[in-house]
């Protein structure tokens, strides 16, 4: 019996250090691992997106908080002007997720085109929806999308129908969010007010963190002053992870407005 307990004992001991250490590896390696699919995967695929640009899309990224969750933008800009944005979206193909790098024109909310990131279909079938076959069928044209087969003006692949339906599925995901982000520009330059956390979310510990990028490519489009406005008590109030609100006072501050000028 006591062998036994023993044995317990060390096998426990033994797969809680194997989750320590992979949990730790993880923890170094993801940074290193983002960096190598911004730069050798999403880069390429928004360079052959937008190939007339001036600017860094992939390090002047911005980062949203949609209803969807978070969005991650990638700005094309020409001559210190905004031209276009880059939106990564995925849909169900036939061998795994097709990643979809998803340029739109901003003047007219046009597609710019699309280019591949992620890729595990058939070699020489679904692996064709990455040529510039395929892919040059979306230059130009407005979203919503669809295959010829379901009413659009898409041709899909031939043999591979669940490749073409995962990546037009991938690009019409990305038109939602582009849309959902071109609705708050909208807003703001008809006059109307909308209420941003740049955040993202709720302080986690109380404390003031840094906001997203999300809010200053907003304010780069609309040249709107900004009111600033902070909530104290909050996070004593209704803490994440809480089931129920507490009795606390919470105090909303209202600072004076903010102009921004084209330059800024």
């Amino acid at each position: 019996m006591a062998d036994i307990l023993r044995m317990i004992v060390v096998l426990s001991a033994l797969c809680g250090l194997s989750g320590f250490a992979l949990s730790y590896l993880k923890m170094v390696t993801a940074p290193v691992i983002e960096e190598q699919v911004l730069t050798y995967v999403q880069g390429p695929a928004i360079a052959g997106v937008f190939t007339d640009i001036d600017n860094q899309p992939i390090a002047d990224r911005k980062a949203f908080e949609t209803e969807k969750g978070r969005v991650l933008v990638f700005p094309a800009m020409r001559d210190g002007k905004l031209v276009g944005v880059a939106l990564e979206a995925k849909g169900k193909g036939y061998g795994g997720d097709v990643g979809v790098m998803v340029g739109f024109n901003v003047a007219n909310d046009t597609l710019a085109g699309i280019g591949t990131t992620t890729l595990k279909e058939t070699p020489g079938l679904g692996m064709r929806i990455a040529e510039p076959g395929f892919t040059g069928q979306f230059r130009g044209i407005a979203a919503p999308v669809g295959l010829k087969s379901q009413g659009g003006s898409i041709d899909g692949i031939s043999g591979a129908t669940i490749s073409s339906s995962g990546a037009v599925t991938a690009v019409n995901l990305a038109a939602e969010a582009y849309k959902a982000l071109k609705h708050v520009i909208r807003l703001l330059k008809s006059g109307k007010r909308v209420l941003v956390f740049p955040e993202g979310s709720r302080t986690p510990d109380g404390e003031i963190h840094d906001g997203m990028g999300g809010t200053g490519l907003i304010l780069s489009k609309t040249k709107v002053p900004v009111q600033p406005l902070r909530i104290s008590g909050a996070y004593e109030a209704f803490p994440i992870g809480a089931r129920f609100p507490r009795l606390r006072p919470v105090t909303v501050t209202v600072g004076d407005p903010i102009p921004f000028t084209p330059a800024e």
